[in-house]
């Protein structure tokens, strides 16, 4: 074996001397035996000698290496003998010099190669039928695989990856699915074989008018050479990209087609032999149900998904459906106090200030025992109460004219500040104030602002009697990605018991003595708030106090 036979191929009928013991093959001008074809690697096999034993190997081959109708694994040595022959694309080498008449036509198969020199037919069907039984068996494992997926992205890979390696000749492969909404055929997944293997590809162009005519007549269109075919019935860009073999099968569901596998090869013919069209067929029956499966699956997820997000946008539609109705229930609560107020006021005063005027007239007696002044004053004073109570009431309940500025929260409550400091400094209250400098600026009713402020540092200054630390801790901060001021003041007192928290702002609430305290405060001044858009809260404090949370909005001017 000192030569090697070139039977068929571009560079049919010449011949390379094995002058080494280890020669090359491939494309690349730096091979040993280069063969310039379309279907041979740069580097596609190596002849190694061994002893007086020749092997082959795979190298790095894109169509990979047949050795008497087998294809062989990458880098595995196989042996070869004088009547061997070896397939690289489209070139057929041998090692005995044969008449091309003697060659057999070769046969593109999926898994191997009939060897090109079996004279008997017995083995060329023993060897037919074994690769008809190894292709079997892969549909099989393939059918199982797709009937256990239910991911539609996973069936469709997996059944382009199964007909790549069915078909080793076959370069590109794609399925287009009937879109429902649009009425066109779209491609969910193509791939393409490389040197490096079998690759996704975005999107390839393939033969529109073959892929139309399958589609429309639900029947399989092949073409193992498009050069061997009628030119009419070919389009032009089967020529332009080059493709040589194409195969393009339906996908049908219950009798309908809901898209297509599409394979072809670039440069070089006979991408399948007529048996793949019936595996194929097989496979594309399995895979429609399986991608019906996978579609129905995906739609019932997508259903389920819709009625959770319906679910959650009818429960948070309760939730203010609710909350609208309390601040209805409220408002009408807060209504009925006003026409109550209004109502009444003027009854309740004009008795209380004839008291008022008769314990003033009493006490200018000059013969009053001490007890009696005593007495007196208490009267006078729990007049003075009532009067504060329906003036209170009377502020909350009249409709005042509006007066809005622009403002800095930070100005307002400094101002609040200075009203409490002489409050603050006989209580002998430690005040730390943290203010933001860049708070955004508030459209506001400054007087009514610093008047819910200073109802709340007076509520907080009331609680820290009797505590042993007394700390006031006020702060702003912008909220709501610059859209919001938030002011928080906190204090170091009693705090407020878990069961009286739902009811703080609660008019006439007040946890103190009644006889000092109206209880209207905090429920003036979340009035207040909630009328400048804003809200009001409180929380336990980590101290043990109650920390009050105001939020009101800006109007997105930067100061």
């Amino acid at each position: 074996m000192k030569k090697v036979y070139v039977i068929d191929g571009p560079k049919k009928g010449e011949s390379f001397a094995l002058t080494k013991d280890s020669m090359t093959i491939g494309r690349s001008p730096d091979s040993d035996i280069c063969i310039t074809e379309i279907g041979i690697s740069r580097h596609h096999a190596t002849l190694l000698k061994k002893g007086d034993k020749w092997y082959v190997t795979d190298t790095s081959s894109f169509q990979g290496v047949f050795v008497d109708g087998e294809q062989i694994e990458r880098g595995q040595e196989v042996e070869i003998h004088k009547r061997s022959s070896l397939v690289l694309g489209n070139t057929i080498i041998a090692f005995e010099d044969k008449p091309a008449s003697e060659v057999l036509t070769p046969a593109r198969d999926n898994e191997s190669q009939i060897s090109f020199f079996d004279k008997t037919k017995v083995l060329s069907v023993k060897d037919s039928t074994r690769n008809y039984i190894r292709s079997l068996e892969l549909l099989i494992r393939v059918s199982n695989i797709l009937a256990q997926s239910l991911n539609i992205d996973e069936v469709l890979n997996e059944v382009v990856d199964q007909i790549l390696a069915l078909l080793k000749r076959i370069d590109r492969g794609a399925i287009l699915l009937l879109n429902h909404k649009t009425k066109k055929l779209e491609i969910l997944v193509s791939k393409i074989r490389t040197e490096d293997g079998v690759i996704p590809y975005s999107k390839i162009n393939f033969s529109k008018s073959i892929v139309k005519r399958a589609f429309k007549e639900g029947q399989p269109i092949t073409m193992s050479d498009t050069h061997n075919e009628d030119r009419t019935d070919l389009s032009e860009s089967i020529e332009i990209m080059n493709i040589r073999s194409v195969m393009c099968i339906p996908l049908k569901y219950k009798g309908k087609v809901i898209g297509v596998i599409y394979v072809d090869s670039l440069g070089l013919p006979d991408g399948f032999r007529s048996e793949d069209l019936d595996l194929l067929r097989g496979l594309s029956n399995t895979a429609a149900i399986a991608i019906q499966n996978a579609r129905l699956y995906e739609a019932m997820k997508h259903e389920l998904t819709e009625r959770k997000q319906a679910e959650k946008q009818l429960e948070n539609a309760c939730v203010e459906l609710q909350e609208t109705r309390d601040m209805l229930v409220k408002s009408e609560k807060l209504a009925a106090v006003g026409r109550l107020t209004t109502g009444i006021a003027h009854e309740i005063l004009n008795p209380v200030n004839i008291m008022s005027m008769r314990l003033q007239l009493m006490k200018q007696k000059t013969d009053l025992s001490d007890q009696m002044k005593y007495t007196l004053d208490i009267f006078q004073n729990q007049l003075k109460r009532v009067t504060d109570i329906m003036d209170t009431l009377g502020r909350f309940s009249r409709v005042q004219e509006a007066k809005i500025t622009t403002d800095n929260l930070n100005k307002v409550l400094q101002n609040a500040l200075k009203l409490c400091a002489p409050q603050l400094k006989a209580k002998k209250i430690q005040t730390d104030m943290a203010f933001h400098d860049k708070l955004p600026l508030l459209s506001m009713e400054r007087g009514r602002i610093q008047e819910a402020i200073m109802s709340i540092v007076t509520n907080a200054v009331e609680a820290m009697d009797g505590s042993e630390k007394k700390r006031l801790a006020i702060s702003t901060k912008p909220g709501g990605r610059g859209s919001k001021v938030l002011l928080t003041i906190s204090d170091t007192g009693s705090g407020i018991e878990e069961k009286d928290m739902g009811r703080v702002f609660d008019p006439f609430f007040t946890t103190k003595d009644p006889a000092q305290n109206t209880g209207l405060g905090l429920f003036v001044s979340q009035s207040i708030i909630e009328q400048h858009g804003g809200k009001i809260w409180v929380e336990q404090a980590e101290n043990g106090g109650a920390t009050f949370f105001i939020e009101l909005p800006s109007n997105r001017e930067e100061k």
